[in-house]
Formats: structure tokens, sequence, C-alpha cells
């Protein structure tokens, strides 16, 4: 995809998603654990919550950031990988494990799908919470005993929102 695509289609999703509240974040560092962030709350004042970061690992740029920014308009940090390969050296990683707090994968990618890398990550994480997206209604029970949470696309943004606070 080349770039002028990749931007129309950022545009267009930042369009779609402005009725939400936008608030600029902030963050700092405070110490070894999740970073703090701040933001200016409606009141004016500043918020603060302590909140993990979400992977978001699809081959689909166009999906990557239509789920990026709708993560973003609720104030959740994320990371982006197109490979599983490159998805699990980051949860490996001592920043992945203290950093990442839900995965957010596609079904189907070409260097690995969705039930490889829930597969691997499983074998060195039980805990991180995995939100699979597909395409395919019937994918989920390939998933059976994996621990995650299916749903089809599209993924209703405030679905996702919900999904991503709740983990």
């Amino acid at each position: 995809m080349d770039q002028r695509i990749e931007e129309e289609i950022r545009i267009r999703a930042y369009e779609l998603l402005s009725n939400v509240d936008v608030r600029k974040a902030s963050t700092m560092r405070t110490g070894p654990g999740p970073k703090l962030k701040s933001w200016q709350n409606i009141e004016g004042t500043k918020a603060h919550s302590r909140m993990k970061q979400a992977l978001l690992l699809d081959d689909n740029i166009a999906q990557l950031t239509v789920r990026e920014l709708v993560l973003r308009k609720a104030e959740v940090e994320s990371h982006v990988a197109t490979r599983g390969q490159s998805a699990l050296a980051l949860l490996r990683s001592d920043a992945g494990r203290a950093k990442i707090g839900v995965v957010i994968t596609d079904h189907l990618m070409p260097d690995m799908d969705g039930v490889e890398f829930v597969r691997q990550l499983r074998t060195f994480n039980q805990e991180v919470p995995v939100i699979v997206i597909s395409g395919l209604p019937d994918a989920d029970i390939e998933y059976a005993g994996l621990n995650v949470i299916f749903r089809v696309k599209p993924c209703d943004p405030e679905d996702l929102i919900a999904l991503v606070n709740r983990h």
C-alpha cells in the first residue's frame, strides 16, 4: 500500500472517530511500573490513571491504523506489529512484559495465523488477555482452550474499548 493511501486511511479513520471526546494525553516515567498517564479532564484539572499498553497485531495496515486510533481516543497507548514473530519478541522482552496489558490480534495473517500466535504466546505467558478479531465467524472454535476473547469483524469501537478497559 503506498503512502498516499495509508495517509488517506488515517484521515478517514480520524474523521470517523472525531465525535469521540479528545483530550491531550501525556506520559511520564514513574519508576519500574507502568507509565502514569495524565490529561486534562473535562473540568480542566489533571486526571491520572495507571494503564498498561495494548499490542495490536495485524498484517493489514488499515486495520492497525483504525484500531490504534480507536484506542488512542480512549487514551490507551498502543504498540503495533505486522508479523507474529515480532509481536512475540516484544512480548518476551522485559519491556513487553512490563508494559503490554492486552493483545489484540487478527486471525488470518501470512506469516503466522492467530491460532499459532496465541499458542506460542501461551507457552511463556498464560495471563495476558488476548482479543482475536476475525472476519470468519466460525474461527472461534480454533481457539478452544487458549483463553481468548473472540470478536467478529467489524468490531464495534465501543466494544473494543470496553474489552481493553476491562483488562
